[in-house]
């Protein structure tokens, strides 16, 4: 039975239309899927981070809330200009949404702790202030003068001072109360 498939001579062996079988190969080999490795994170590519370094208060600080800002900051405008390009990148629109609630509870740190470096900061990063409830009895008015192209952090220290300014009129909940049963 030469030539047929169950034949017991690999060499002389045909399959059909007479094509040589190799019978005397090695078996299929289970191989492990190949897995690639995709690094999705951010790695500062293309982002202008020279702003950051008039923030550091030495040279080894890079957790300070003023250099967190600048570098997120960076990371900001680039994620902008390539959403710009790229209007339907949507991972990339939420990436931006989370940077800017990151960046929005840092200013408010900021905000609260020292004011002098938050208006320094609107001012050299060219950030809109936030919109922040008055505190009881006082609002703050902050002077921002109009931005210019580039300013150093000295320069901006030195031209917006925030001005406290006593409300006209501080009211609590039991004043209010008491002009209510008065009316």
């Amino acid at each position: 039975m030469q030539g047929m498939l169950g034949c017991n001579r690999p060499h002389t062996c045909t399959g059909f239309f007479g094509t040589p079988l190799h019978l005397n190969a090695q078996p299929a080999v289970s191989r492990r899927p190949v897995t690639r490795i995709v690094e999705a994170r951010y790695k500062g590519v293309n982002t202008d981070l020279a702003a950051v370094p008039q923030f550091k208060r030495d040279g080894s600080d890079t957790g300070s809330s003023e250099v967190q800002i600048a570098q997120l900051s960076a990371r900001i405008n680039q994620l902008s200009k390539h959403l710009q390009k790229n209007r339907k990148d949507f991972s990339s629109t939420r990436g931006l949404t989370i940077l800017l609630g990151r960046r929005k509870k840092l200013l408010e740190y900021v905000y609260r702790t020292n004011r002098d470096m938050y208006e320094s900061l609107l001012l050299v990063l060219k950030i809109r202030p936030l919109k922040i409830r008055a505190a009881r009895g006082l609002m703050a008015q902050l002077r921002v003068p109009e931005i210019k192209k580039d300013i150093t952090l000295e320069e901006a220290e030195a031209m917006a001072p925030l001005e406290t300014v006593e409300a006209s009129k501080s009211v609590d909940q039991a004043s209010y109360m008491e002009s209510l049963d008065q009316a």
